[in-house]
């Protein structure tokens, strides 16, 4: 997994990044892989930074935009034409 995620947003206490991996197939052919990462971040009762990956009721509309936003932001990329000069 490359050492940055190709997308990272946030909407309050909840991260999703994105990563992007080159992978070959049974054909030898490389293909992009996208995959994604949810994950809720806090402070414990130490006040140090932990990460969960599950959600209240209360978050489930911050994931459902995320997700969302993610997958407007990859597909609309995905779809731009490519320049030739």
């Amino acid at each position: 997994m490359p050492d940055k995620p190709k997308l990272e947003i946030r909407c309050g206490a909840i991260r999703l990044a994105v990563w992007e991996n080159t992978k070959t197939n049974r054909k030898g052919e490389e293909y992009t892989a996208v995959s994604a990462k949810l994950e809720r971040c806090y402070r414990d009762e130490n006040g140090d930074w932990q990460n969960s990956n599950t959600f209240t009721r209360r978050d489930l509309l911050d994931v459902a935009l995320l997700c969302r936003r993610a997958y407007e932001v990859l597909s609309i990329k995905e779809r731009q034409p490519t320049e030739t000069t």
